[in-house]
């Protein structure tokens, strides 16, 4: 519950970089796995 509580008292900027980050990298995969599987076919 600790790292709640930490999360809460940090800004929403920082968690906003979370998940723009998570974002970007779910994407980054995605077209990763897209251009594979153009190039393998």
């Amino acid at each position: 519950m600790n790292i709640y509580t930490m999360l809460e008292k940090k800004d929403n900027n920082t968690l906003r970089n979370i998940g723009l980050v998570l974002l970007g990298a779910t994407i980054f995969v995605y077209i990763i796995l897209v251009v594979k599987f153009l190039f393998l076919n």
